[in-house]
């Protein structure tokens, strides 16, 4: 499972050097940097996002286009997500993040 996980992230990485590191999305700030990503919590925890969507209550699709930062989530969303990975939702970098964007 480990290499999976690796396979993985390594995978990302590439895709991120590719793209000129993570996407933004309604201008996140670099705060939102030092947080981990649903993702990586996400493979923290060991969970596919077929897991992580029925411990959630939610879609596999849904938890494919946040980790894709394709989709802002709603509030009950990252509630639901964030309680299924034993955290707090603020503890995630989420793409339209209401907790850590500065105005």
């Amino acid at each position: 499972m480990t290499d999976v996980i690796r396979q993985m992230e390594q995978h990302d990485a590439q895709r991120d050097a590719r793209q000129g590191g993570r996407q933004e999305l309604h201008g996140e700030t670099a705060q939102m940097a030092t947080l981990p990503t649903l993702r990586e919590v996400r493979l923290q925890h060991a969970y596919s996002a077929k897991e992580l969507a029925q411990r959630a209550g939610v879609q596999t699709a849904t938890v494919t286009h946040i980790e894709r930062w394709l989709s802002v989530p709603h509030m009950a969303t990252m509630r639901k997500l964030a309680a299924a990975l034993d955290c707090a939702p603020q503890a995630i970098a989420w793409p339209g993040d209401p907790f850590h964007i500065s105005g």
